[in-house]
């Protein structure tokens, strides 16, 4: 669904899929029902984040309709429909700090990692000399699979150590996609922009406040510091379950409790928004007089709290 814009468009799309005409006061959606209805066949609906009321009406119809028609759709949000299974797809896996060798070129990043960097540089691959270089870009990278493949696509002009070190500033270095693919995957800001743009006001701000928060939040702490100013408070908590809805943000078990974080490449673009918009220190002073005033509250020995959010700035 990627180069339709049109909501308007989504039918015909499906149909031109399949060669189909319609017969004279036939809609496109009855015909497609119609053509699949006695058909065995998976039906891929690919990238519909844009255009979700259109891709969720025409899924629901056919798979109503088909009984053996199976339709995978791929989106950043689900589409919300009866019958849907929904399967995340979560980052590759990374490296533990200080893993060995061994079990650095086992894990998947660093798999996707070699196979494009060697794709670009004949006979590239991770040894003892590079591999601590290459588990940490792969680790900032937070195992963004795209991120992943436009690091190594640098490999020709830099070394993993060299690329690790340029890491603060990836949308700078990460924008050697291959030709001939859309152009939001040619680079890891246009990437992230699509995303951005699909958001309404209120999620776009929510997003670039929570930049401020380098090792996640926990929900008390993200409406203390991010509410107001233009985002009600109590409202915040339905804004990150829709940006953690997008994949936009990882919400994470710990214990009885949720921690919720940026993706690193994403945490680095809500802080260039928050640049941009002059607003970057007013919402770090937040985030600093939040954890302030929780120091005499972490001094009781009683109480034993433990502030487990660092602020890191870059």
């Amino acid at each position: 669904m990627t180069p339709v814009r049109d909501a308007a468009r989504v039918d015909d799309a499906a149909a031109a899929v399949f060669s189909l005409t319609t017969q004279a006061g036939q809609g496109t959606r009855d015909a497609l029902a119609e053509l699949l209805r006695a058909k065995e066949l998976l039906l891929v609906l690919d990238n519909c984040e844009h255009l979700l009321e259109a891709a969720a009406g025409l899924a629901e119809t056919l798979a109503r309709s088909c009984e053996r028609l199976v339709i995978l759709a791929t989106s950043r949000e689900a589409l919300g429909v009866d019958g849907e299974r929904v399967v995340p797809v979560p980052p590759l896996g990374v490296p533990g700090a200080g893993a060995g060798l061994d079990a650095i070129t086992q894990v998947e990043a660093v798999r996707l990692f070699a196979e494009r960097a060697a794709a670009v540089k004949p006979g590239f691959g991770v040894t003892a000399a590079n591999a601590a270089a290459v588990a940490a870009v792969v680790r900032r990278l937070d195992g963004i699979a795209l991120a992943v493949e436009l690091a190594a696509a640098r490999v020709p002009a830099m070394t993993p150590a060299e690329l690790a070190r340029r890491l603060d500033r990836s949308f700078a270095v990460l924008t050697a996609g291959r030709r001939g693919t859309v152009a939001r995957h040619q680079t890891l800001r246009a990437a992230i922009d699509w995303s951005y743009e699909l958001l309404a006001n209120p999620e776009q701000a929510l997003l670039g406040r929570l930049a401020v928060f380098a090792g996640g939040a926990t929900l008390d702490a993200i409406e203390a510091v991010c509410g107001g100013e233009g985002i009600d408070p109590d409202a915040v908590f339905d804004l990150l379950a829709s940006l953690v809805a997008r994949s936009l943000v990882a919400a994470e078990e710990h214990g009885p409790e949720t921690r919720y974080r940026l993706l690193e490449p994403i945490r680095q673009y809500g802080q260039e928004r928050l640049e941009h918009a002059g607003e970057a220190e007013r919402w770090r002073a937040r985030h600093a007089a939040y954890y302030a005033s929780l120091l005499p509250r972490a001094r009781q020995p009683a109480r034993g709290l433990v502030v487990g959010e660092r602020h890191r700035q870059r």
